[in-house]
């Protein structure tokens, strides 16, 4: 549901990315794009050359070499798109085709798809379910019970340099 941590969770998984030389990643969190920007904006987040100029196929023929290249040094690439429920069906169906990049091993293109449950809604449409079949892991981000609440106020508390107090600041 919306507020309950999942683009904070994000972004210390792409701070965690920053910090390994091994992974790669492009990390999208405007899904109003057409399937054009999309590719542009995605091979240009890889660090592609990826002017306006380029077509469809010469940008799918970059990114296919970029990821299997990567692939074949162990290494681990990554795309990432927040907001992910605001995905057009066209756009999802871009990204079931990127899944397609991989070796009889290993998928070369690992996908996290964040978004609220509309998401799932989408997903599990009947038009959606060869993208449906792809996806390994699916995850629900509960929002923080009263205890665990408790705990993420006091430590924000910590963190902004309140003293430590026998009495609560907040009932």
């Amino acid at each position: 549901e919306v507020g309950t941590g999942k683009t904070l969770l994000l972004r210390c998984l792409l701070q965690l990315f920053k910090s390994s030389s091994e992974i790669s990643y492009a990390y999208l969190f405007n899904c109003r794009l057409s399937p054009m920007e999309f590719l542009h904006y995605t091979a240009s987040d890889f660090g592609l050359n990826a002017n306006g100029q380029q077509s469809k196929s010469t940008l799918l023929l970059e990114l296919s070499k970029y990821v299997t290249s990567r692939g074949l040094q162990g290494l681990t690439t990554v795309l990432i798109v927040d907001e992910a429920h605001n995905l057009s069906m066209e756009l999802l169906e871009e990204i079931r085709l990127l899944s397609n990049l991989e070796t009889n091993d290993d998928k070369l293109l690992q996908i996290v798809l964040v978004g609220q449950p509309e998401l799932d809604l989408k997903l599990d449409s009947f038009e959606l379910r060869p993208l449906k079949q792809r996806i390994a892991l699916r995850a629900h981000l509960a929002p923080l019970d009263e205890q665990d609440t408790d705990k993420y106020i006091t430590e924000r508390l910590t963190i902004a340099g309140a003293a430590s107090r026998t009495v609560p600041l907040f009932s």
